[in-house]
This record gives structure tokens, C-alpha cells and sequence, in this order.
């Protein structure tokens, strides 16, 4: 059994080197009920901790969001009992997942939980890097998002500003879009339409372009909500269509992605035998 367990693990990082998200889980899955019936002592540590962070990736690339937080808290808790403590950005990519994720179930005070833990990694780092600043402002951002989700529009602005600008200098286009998307959505419940609407107009190009459907959707959603409010009644239901678009393609993607997972689990069990 332990053997098995171990050839699921190896198994699993050739459908990770696919991106083939849903196998590499039900792979991971199996090592992992073998290994809890046996006992962790018999794995090391570090490799489970690994394991379970990429499942917690995995979930959140098929939009599966609270299977993400499950795993992302199971390595979280492996934490304190390592030997040697995992690679610093790892905790960082973890923390931010589930962040992320409760932020997307609209639980802003665990997301903003998530985002100081990610703080108090990065007060541990090298503050000279790259890496520190955009993170250090990814945080923010994302703290300064949940306090507007929450109503806290005056507090959440500069952190927002903030996000988009260490997106702007690093040239990360991805933080640019989550930045103004938030700054979108503050500007529309303070009542800046415009800016609101210019922000959202944005986001909604990029994440066509990247073919990002559940940014679009938002995006579209957000753009047709600015609209009606301006009375630009067809220009408001052009918007609605196309976040309905969106959202249809990506439901039909969620669909496809359970698929291939009960196929691997049939393969699974016949590579058991």
C-alpha cells in the first residue's frame, strides 16, 4: 500500500505537467487516502505539504473554490510540524489562494485573514526584492477589496491605487486587470460612474483577450450595471448578454472539467490493480 501510495504521488506530476487539473487531484487523492489510513510518518513531511499546495492550485484553476480552501488549509496545518519549513513563496501562493478564494465566495474578514497572513510572511522576507513589493501591494489590494465589499470605500482607495500602481511598474498585466476591477467596483458604489465604467471597459478587453471567463463575466456584468444607471438602456442590455455569454462558457467548462476526473478514476482504479 505504501508503495502504491508513492506511485500515485509520482503518477500525479504527469497530469500536473499537463495541466490536466482534475486528474492530478483524483491522483493526489488516492495517495492521500492511503497515506491517512497508514500514517504521514511513513511520507516525508515536506512531500505532503507540496502535495496538498498543489491541490489547493489545482481546485482553484478548475473553479472549484472550496475544495481550494480545504486543501490549502490541510498544507497550512502541516505547517508548524515540518523539519525544514517550506520555501517562504510557496506559504505566500497558499495564503493567497484561499484568500483569494473566500474573497470569490464573498466572505471578505477570512479573505482579509489570509491577506495579513501573507504580510507577515512577506515582514520575514527581504524587502529589497521584486517580488516583496509586488506582493506587499498584492495584499494590500486585495485587503483593500474585501474593505470595500464590506462598505469601506475611503479606506479601501489608496490600498486599490496602490495594487494597480506596483501592477503598472512591474509590467504585470494580470494585476493591472484585478486592481482596476476593484478599483471599479469601489468607484461604482461611491457613485463615480465614469470611472467605474472606464476601469471595467478595461478589464472586460483584457480578460477577452486572455479568454478569462469568469473576469469577463464580472466585467460585463459591472460595465451593464453602469449603464442602466446612466439610462443607456441598450448599451446596458449588450453588457448583460455578454455576461450572460461568459457565464454560460463557463459553466459548460465546469461541466467538461468533471469528466475527465471520473475517467481518471476509472483509470485509477484500474491502475490499482
Amino acid at each position: 500500500d505504501l508503495l502504491l501510495a508513492e506511485t500515485y504521488f509520482d503518477m500525479a506530476e504527469l497530469y500536473n505537467l499537463y495541466a490536466r487539473h482534475e486528474e492530478y487531484i483524483t491522483m493526489l487523492t488516492k495517495a492521500f487516502e492511503i497515506a491517512d489510513r497508514e500514517g504521514h510518518e511513513y511520507f516525508p513531511g515536506i512531500l505532503l505539504y507540496y502535495k496538498l499546495a498543489g491541490m489547493c492550485k489545482a481546485a482553484f484553476h478548475i473553479n472549484s473554490y472550496r475544495e481550494s480552501i480545504h486543501y490549502g488549509n490541510r498544507a497550512l496545518a502541516l505547517r508548524s510540524r515540518l523539519k525544514t519549513p517550506p520555501d517562504a513563496r510557496t506559504e505566500i501562493f497558499v495564503y493567497d489562494l484561499v484568500g483569494f478564494s473566500y474573497k470569490l465566495l464573498k466572505q471578505p474578514d477570512s479573505s482579509i485573514f489570509y491577506y495579513r497572513a501573507v504580510q507577515q510572511v512577506l515582514a520575514g522576507m527581504d524587502t529589497g526584492t521584486v517580488f516583496h513589493e509586488l506582493w506587499s501591494a498584492i495584499a494590500r489590494g486585495n485587503i483593500g477589496e474585501n474593505l470595500s465589499a464590506r462598505g469601506n470605500t475611503v479606506a479601501a482607495e489608496p490600498l486599490l491605487n496602490q495594487w494597480e500602481r506596483a501592477g503598472i511598474v512591474f509590467g504585470d498585466s494580470a494585476n493591472i486587470a484585478l486592481a482596476r476591477h476593484a478599483q471599479a467596483a469601489n468607484y461604482f458604489r461611491k457613485g463615480e460612474y465614469d470611472k467605474a465604467l472606464e476601469r471595467w471597459l478595461y478589464v472586460f478587453e483584457w480578460s477577452r483577450e486572455q479568454k478569462l471567463f469568469t473576469n469577463a463575466a464580472v466585467a460585463a456584468e459591472g460595465i451593464a450595471s453602469v449603464y442602466r444607471r446612466k439610462g443607456r438602456v441598450d448599451d446596458a442590455f449588450f453588457y448583460f448578454r455578454q455576461s450572460q455569454v461568459y457565464n454560460d462558457s463557463l459553466t459548460a467548462f465546469n461541466n467538461r472539467s468533471g469528466l475527465p476526473a471520473d475517467q481518471a478514476s476509472v483509470k485509477v482504479e484500474n491502475l490499482q490493480q
